[in-house]
């Protein structure tokens, strides 16, 4: 499974809060033991999915490394396997700002700032939230090294037209922050190299959901409030349900890093999958509009092409397409012509006729292009042409 990030330098570690006792790294020195149990939901906002239209979905993913060791190794890398395009797509509003590198992104950007803090950096860019549990110095016999992060997406816009995410986690125990970012691929890779965190410190728990909901936590410790809001796009995550169920995998990278990053242990891989149901409902093909664009004369001998341009905003896929072109003086036809998605536009190229004998010089008539479908309703466009 190849991954799709950039790579990024580690942040600016900030000083370590006292927890009130020392949490000293065990005397072994090596884990081995880790295990990687990952969980992914795919649900609709509402009502269910169609097998051919995408509807809004509500998207988590859930990781948990554990191990029976007294250390647990670092997470150096997530590599998520998610359903290709064809069953989800991530889709960043054209009205959403892009949160720019300079407020939330890689060093030198100081994300070692509380969650209000970096909200207010970029308001109308937010996609979703999340958690996340860090254990301090690799600690895992010690359940005071279990911090707890928060995490805060945020629109990333496009690379090659594909939607990138970016994420940004603070830890109010540590008083640092980290960021990272992936991009969907076509084929549902979601890939996140993790920082190096304060002392080499590891990840054992990452919780992401897009939109996701508003949260609120209270921190007992620092008798604070921490507001986690939700995504401001609700429809980010799309889906639909064609084969009855959607399969993930994810793979880990583990391993300690010196300071600069340089790796230390040998990295260890540890992977999960597994796989969701769905039901997808059969829905019905709309057809929304037909335009036409094309020349404003005709001559009486010969034929020109037309474009016909047709919606299909229904929730299946319109089939038995055919554009029927009549009018004064116009040659006759009936085409069938291929499928429309749900929920997609397709141009087709018509060539239109006059019957020479009939058609008048100077007179004028109307092409009309009847669109029809299969169960669907039907559309008519029409062009005003000047005969030649």
């Amino acid at each position: 499974m190849s991954s799709i990030m950039r790579k990024f330098k580690i942040m600016a570690a900030g000083a370590i809060a006292v927890l009130g006792m020392a949490i000293a790294i065990p005397a072994a020195a090596n884990a081995s033991g880790e295990s990687a149990d990952m969980d992914f939901s795919l649900t609709p906002k509402s009502g269910s999915f169609f097998k051919d239209a995408y509807r809004s979905a509500d998207w988590n993913f859930q990781t948990t490394i554990s191990t029976p060791d007294p250390v647990i190794l670092p997470m150096k890398v997530a590599d998520l396997s998610l359903p290709p395009n064809s069953q989800m797509t991530f889709n960043p509003p054209n009205d959403m700002p892009v949160c720019p590198d300079s407020q939330v992104g890689p060093p030198p950007v100081n994300v070692s700032v509380p969650v209000e803090t970096v909200i207010k950096r970029c308001p109308d860019s937010v996609i979703g939230n999340g958690t996340a549990v860090f254990v301090l110095n690799r600690n895992n016999l010690n359940p005071a090294a279990a911090l707890d992060g928060y995490i805060v997406a945020f629109n990333g816009g496009k690379v090659n037209g594909q939607a990138r995410v970016k994420i940004y986690a603070f830890s109010y125990d540590t008083g640092v922050g980290i960021y990272t970012e992936g991009t969907l691929s076509p084929q549902g890779d979601l890939a996140f190299n993790i920082p190096q965190l304060t002392s080499d410190s590891s990840v054992s728990n990452l919780n992401i959901s897009l939109p996701g909901k508003d949260e609120t936590y209270f921190l007992a410790n620092q008798q604070i409030s921490v507001d986690l809001p939700a995504g401001q796009a609700p429809d980010y995550v799309q889906a639909r349900c064609e084969s009855g169920s959607f399969d993930y995998a994810g793979s880990f990278e583990l391993g300690t890093r010196d300071t600069d990053g340089t790796p230390i242990s040998p990295t260890t891989v540890v992977q999960d999958q597994g796989s969701v149901a769905c039901t997808g409902a059969a829905g019905r093909a709309r057809l929304q509009y037909a335009r036409v664009s094309g020349p404003r004369a005709l001559n009486r001998r010969g034929t020109k092409t037309f474009r016909v341009r047709v919606r299909n905003n229904g929730t299946a896929t319109a089939k038995g397409v055919r554009i029927r072109t009549n009018g004064k003086w116009v040659r006759s036809s009936n085409r069938r012509v291929s499928n429309i998605p749900a929920g997609r536009t397709r141009t087709y190229r018509v060539r239109v006729g006059l019957r020479s004998r009939q058609a008048r010089r100077g007179r004028r008539t109307v092409v009309r292009f009847r669109v029809t479908a299969r169960q669907s309703n039907a559309r008519l466009a029409t062009q005003r042409v000047r005969v030649r």
